[in-house]
């Protein structure tokens, strides 16, 4: 499920990537890796189209900053097979939701579907769902399963059509 390891190294301005070699530091990176942390490590992350963990050792400084941040980056595609998984019925769909950044995964038997589901979760802001439930997407009705995780900030939907239920 690993797609890339980068080391973001401060005192040197550089970083070291398993995919891409060594290149010069991206402090906008490296401080957007150290905000999303917001002081606790291995958090996972959903932003930018990815999926990441991320660690920093906060005890070991330069200045205010960390001096090193490890981004893992994990593989999307991989991610979206696991999840599509959870599509056991027909018309059925799944969608991984950080509320943090409004990123999103999304796995679904239709193009049509998965739109529809971003639109919805989109449209209310990712808080449309508290609890399960029976809701219309595009005139047909879906029963909704949801879970969230309130550590990682992210929600987990299942949309699987009514008539199946």
């Amino acid at each position: 499920y690993i797609k890339n390891v980068t080391a973001h190294i401060y005192p040197v301005s550089k970083s070291v990537s398993s995919a891409n070699g060594t290149s010069e530091l991206d402090i906008k990176r490296y401080d957007r890796i150290r905000t999303e942390l917001g002081g606790r490590n291995s958090q996972v992350m959903l932003w930018d189209g990815g999926l990441f963990l991320s660690a920093a050792k906060p005890s070991a400084t330069y200045g205010d900053r960390p001096l090193f941040a490890i981004e893992i980056e994990l593989d999307t595609q991989k991610i979206r097979e696991a999840i599509s998984h959870l599509n056991t019925y027909a018309d059925s769909g799944t969608l991984l939701f950080s509320e943090k950044t409004g990123d999103m995964i999304v796995s679904g038997a239709t193009t049509q579907l998965q739109q529809n589901m971003i639109a919805l979760v989109q449209q209310a802001g990712g808080t449309f769902v508290s609890q399960t439930g029976t809701y219309s997407i595009s005139g047909s009705r879906y029963y909704t399963a949801y879970s969230r995780s309130d550590y990682l900030d992210m929600a987990l939907y299942r949309f699987i059509p009514e008539q199946i239920i």
